[in-house]
């Protein structure tokens, strides 16, 4: 009878775990569909067209640095000016849970960018074998993270001003010599560098012998990564 009473007080134990256990589940699940819901939301209205917000692949990550926070991660899609949908971009809003996950409330949002600037690769990871967008740097592979979804890498190598003159310098004159590297000068959007002085370069000239001196002006904007000025003197 001892061993009856053991045994039915064991099943009913379990029974008991097993029921908590599927209540707190069940409410962590609610937690996470309403602060994707909130985040979802909130990012929404932020768009031109709210109404024909599409998203695709919502993620709910609990924030590293602060619990009550859950970062929501995702892909959005939605029309532009013209009615016409934009293509997919990366997001993550941030939502406020508090303790109990009863609260949601968006406390901020980012969306990746489409354009060159977006696409190139940060500083220290330029033409490296994990070239990081800013976006992935700062949001993405910093806070959107889990099992299911691995660090992304799809950073655009690009070339410094340094080198995009340089190359410029080598294929429009005949110089003696390597190009030395000079000070940049950074004016509003733009990355100015000149040699002139004791870093003009000597080219040859008809006559034997003889060489001229030219200095180079060469103006890089920052946004494009391109050259928008260059001149020899």
């Amino acid at each position: 009878m001892d061993n009856v009473r053991i045994q039915y007080g064991f099943f009913m134990g379990n029974r008991f775990f097993l029921l908590l256990l599927i209540i707190v589940s069940t409410l962590i699940l609610s937690g996470c569909d309403n602060a994707q819901k909130a985040g979802t939301n909130y990012l929404a209205q932020q768009m031109r067209d709210p109404d024909s917000a599409k998203f695709r692949d919502v993620q709910t990550v609990t924030d590293s640095a602060d619990p009550y926070v859950q970062n929501i991660c995702g892909f959005v899609n939605g029309k532009n000016l013209f009615g016409a949908y934009s293509g997919e971009q990366r997001f993550v809003v941030k939502v406020f849970t508090g303790p109990q996950k009863s609260t949601f409330t968006p406390l901020s949002f980012v969306v990746e960018g489409d354009d060159n600037q977006s696409r190139r690769a940060t500083k220290d990871s330029n033409k490296t074998t994990h070239p990081q967008t800013l976006f992935e740097e700062r949001y993405w592979n910093k806070l959107c993270i889990t099992n299911e979804r691995k660090p992304t890498y799809s950073g655009v190598s690009w070339k410094t001003p340094f080198e995009l003159c340089r190359d410029k310098i080598l294929s429009s004159i005949e110089i003696k010599g390597d190009v030395p590297v000079v000070e940049a000068q950074s004016v509003g959007g733009d990355t100015i560098l000149e040699w002139y002085g004791d870093n003009e370069f000597f080219v040859p000239t008809s006559t034997p012998h003889e060489m001229d001196l030219h200095s180079v002006r060469c103006v890089v904007n920052n946004d494009s990564g391109e050259i928008s000025e260059f001149h020899i003197f």
